[in-house]
């Protein structure tokens, strides 16, 4: 179970950050304005949680199928893949800045 939460939340911290980093660096070169790319983040962001929820979910049910505990795995992994989205999403909306273009 570690190892699979511990899956779950590098997957959801790459995309995040792949995302991020992706629209931070059109921002620095000036291809796209702050509203833009936070409205790209934001759409990417219900993208990748859609992705990361529904691989949470299929891959939980298949590998904790015969767990007979209260709550199943595929649901903590599907909570674990909400969370990191919704940090990421929290995070990315607070920290995409407007470059300077006076120079």
């Amino acid at each position: 179970m570690l190892l699979y939460v511990l899956i779950m939340l590098a997957m959801t911290a790459g995309a995040t950050t792949l995302c991020f980093r992706f629209l931070n660096n059109k921002l620095a070169l000036q291809d796209i304005s702050i509203y833009d790319a936070r409205g790209f983040y934001m759409v990417a962001m219900v993208f990748v949680t859609f992705v990361l929820t529904s691989l949470a979910y299929f891959w939980g049910d298949v590998r904790f199928a015969n767990e007979t505990t209260e709550i199943s795995g595929a649901i903590i992994g599907v909570l674990i893949a909400l969370l990191g989205c919704l940090v990421g999403l929290g995070y990315g909306l607070t920290k995409l800045k407007e470059v300077d273009s006076r120079k």
